[in-house]
């Protein structure tokens, strides 16, 4: 008889989440060299012309396999240098930015009655490496001169990494020690390339999944007013948010729409309604 395997997707520990959150950190980064210009002078050094660095990913080995190409092959179908690439090297926990787990995001939910919330962010590190890949070393001087006075040791950056939820996240992008690589190991009429290497740490984080809970919209209070034990005097007391049709706060119940139409973001009022108080008016600690 012949056996049937069947691969199921499961949700990790019973709960499914994936926001792409690292595919975002990765453009962010990629985002901060993406517009580096060299500038081309003539021999009175007077600017002639302006290039633009491409920014591509691509690892290291790959890179320098593209940028040395076939030697046997026609230079024009190489690839022309400058270039620069990244690539990304991992990750690694950072628990001194850990803040209670407890703590929530709260926005609000397609349903009226309910709050979506999202629990406290794990921190973590995302290490990468930016490459810059010249010809001679005047390129490779004008391009790390452009980025470094730009990290003190840090870059900012403000990231809206979840848009439904509201959180903008303030991340640090920290270089670390560059290294410059001018290694020779061709023939005599191939040409050298140098090889910048710039590591970089970000400081990012990661969300869990978001979760609904029911909105507190009623507040009932009971008032005895009899004997001990006589229940058969009794006042209540109700209290719901108050929104008018035409959208204003409203303090008086019978003037507002039904109180499951009115989400948390509505400009509402408190709406009291009361049941046998004949106008008694509560003060102090009564």
């Amino acid at each position: 008889m012949k056996n049937n395997y069947y691969i199921r997707i499961t949700k990790i520990f019973g709960q499914q989440n994936y926001d792409a959150l690292t595919r975002k950190y990765l453009i962010a980064f990629g985002n901060l060299f993406n517009d580096i210009y060299i500038a081309r002078t003539d021999d009175q050094g007077n600017v002639t012309q302006y290039i633009k660095v491409p920014l591509t990913y691509a690892g290291k080995d790959k890179m320098l396999a593209i940028v040395k190409g076939n030697p046997e092959e026609d230079k024009s179908s190489q690839i022309n240098l400058p270039i620069l690439s990244f690539e990304f090297m991992g990750w690694e926990t950072d628990w001194t930015r850990k803040l209670n787990t407890l703590n929530r995001f709260v926005r609000e939910s397609t349903n009226p009655d309910k709050a979506k919330y999202i629990y406290q962010s794990i921190p973590m590190y995302l290490q990468f490496n930016l490459y810059a890949w010249v010809k001679n070393r005047e390129d490779g001087m004008k391009i790390v001169e452009g980025i470094f006075p730009n990290f003190k040791p840090n870059w900012d950056m403000t990231l809206n990494i979840l848009p439904d939820m509201g959180i903008y996240l303030d991340t640090p992008v920290i270089m670390g020690t560059p290294t410059w690589e001018d290694k020779y190991d061709g023939s005599l009429t191939t040409d050298s390339t140098i090889t910048i290497t710039i590591p970089y740490t970000m400081k990012v984080q990661y969300f869990g999944v978001r979760k609904e809970k029911p909105i507190i919209k009623f507040s009932q209070q009971e008032f005895n007013f009899g004997e001990p034990g006589n229940s058969d005097v009794v006042g209540e007391l109700t209290i719901t948010p108050g929104v008018t049709a035409n959208g204003e706060p409203t303090t008086i119940a019978n003037q507002s729409v039904n109180v499951h139409t009115i989400s948390m973001s509505d400009d509402f009022g408190f709406a009291v309604t009361e049941t046998n108080l004949n106008g008694i008016v509560f003060t102090g600690n009564t």
